[in-house]
């Protein structure tokens, strides 16, 4: 709002202050990454007004305060572009890419599109089209590394459920001897005709058919 009124200098208070007051213990010059915002929109200010070499130290700031700042990265990269410094602006984009590891997470996806926009618009469109390519060649390692996973370690098998034991009687197979089971059983059976076998008593008739 400063700048817009003509008040640079003002602006440059405001930012100050805003970063007094959001410096951490142990953030350094920077004041830490809670700070990295306020110099990155410093910077676009400064480039705003013309003045390059502070807005490339406000950006320097914002990166050291956050090395993952795209807005950062962003910013310096097309400011280098415009002031004709194309060399500066990819090696800021590629030093950028590099904080951030693969399979690529929508921050440096964000990165990716913007260096490709970037060199669209600067008409370069072969290098565009490398970005691009570069891009969609780091966001397949991602399924490409879950293919490698898969194979490496496969499931489990399934998990059998233990059957309980059939009957003995009923399977059709035992292991006891054949035999000695069907002598047990005929003692039996003379023992039941034992308790049933009357006992003549006196006064017990018999009839007979005589």
């Amino acid at each position: 709002l400063e700048t817009r009124y003509g008040c640079p200098d003002e602006a440059r208070r405001v930012f100050q202050a805003g970063i007094w007051a959001c410096a951490q213990a142990g953030g350094g010059q920077s004041g830490g990454r809670r700070c990295a915002n306020l110099w990155q929109a410093w910077g676009v200010m400064e480039a705003d007004v013309g003045d390059h070499k502070a807005a490339r130290r406000c950006f320097s700031r914002a990166l050291d305060a956050d090395r993952r700042n795209v807005a950062a990265v962003t910013a310096w990269a097309l400011m280098e572009q415009e002031v004709g410094s194309k060399k500066d602006a990819r090696m800021i984009m590629e030093r950028g890419l590099r904080q951030f590891s693969s399979p690529p997470s929508e921050a440096k996806i964000s990165l990716w599109n913007g260096y490709e926009l970037m060199e669209r618009n600067s008409g370069d469109l072969r290098a565009a089209a490398n970005v691009e390519a570069r891009k969609l060649s780091d966001t397949m390692a991602d399924d490409t590394a879950k293919k490698v996973a898969a194979a490496s370690f496969p499931p489990l098998p399934a998990a059998k459920v233990a059957r309980p034991p059939e009957d003995a009687e009923g399977s059709g197979s035992s292991s006891e001897d054949p035999s000695a089971d069907g002598q047990a059983k005929e003692e039996e059976v003379m023992q039941w005709r034992r308790r049933k076998k009357p006992t003549l008593t006196e006064g017990t008739v018999i009839l007979t058919d005589d």
